[in-house]
């Protein structure tokens, strides 16, 4: 019939438009379908997925979330926001799953539509930022550390491959070093104890 043939092309036209990437399942892991504007975004050439097993395809670790995302909606009908990364285009790629279980013409013929969205820009900014905010901290802790370094009324040395990197106050005062010299511990020993 003509006319379902053309109403088949049109939805095959408009889920491939979908800058998403479209996955038919069955309920043990193997793909079924694939719809994807961006091929590049496959983890395989998208013609040579439909029948095999996700574990043939991705990542051990990618694999197990696709899995598990299949396994919650066949169970509840539906599972959101779980993140797989994947080696595609020279670099990692995160990708955000929604899945929903999708009950087929026959007794048991149960599939699940995963929609997987590629999020790799949010992710970089969100890792861009948790960053910023360790490097922040790091700073603090530095300051505050180097602030107890400097009061304590013990003489401190800070040690690298036995050379002094550092000194507080108390040990500039207590064996008259300079404390913007560089010393190893060789030097300081004798002097430190004669």
């Amino acid at each position: 019939n003509l006319a379902e043939r053309e109403s088949r092309e049109n939805l095959k036209a408009t889920l491939e438009a979908i800058p998403d990437l479209l996955f038919e399942f069955d309920a043990e892991g193997r793909y079924r379908d694939v719809f994807a504007s961006e091929a590049v975004l496959l983890a395989a050439p998208k013609d040579t997925l439909t029948g095999r097993h996700v574990k043939d395809v991705l990542p051990p670790a990618a694999a197990s979330t696709v899995l598990d995302t299949i396994a919650a909606a066949m169970e509840k009908g539906g599972d959101h926001g779980r993140v797989v990364e994947l080696p595609i285009g020279g670099g990692p790629r995160w990708f955000e799953l929604s899945a929903t279980r999708k009950r087929g013409a026959g007794e048991g013929t149960a599939t699940v539509i995963m929609l997987s969205r590629d999020i790799t820009k949010r992710r970089l900014a969100e890792l861009e930022v948790a960053s910023m905010r360790q490097a922040a901290l790091d700073a603090e802790r530095n300051e505050i550390f180097l602030t107890l370094f400097d009061a304590s009324p013990v003489a401190l040395a800070h040690l690298r491959d036995g050379e002094v990197v550092s000194v507080n106050e108390e040990f500039s005062n207590r064996y008259g070093w300079s404390r913007d010299g560089v010393r190893t511990l060789a030097d300081w020993w004798p002097r430190a104890y004669p």
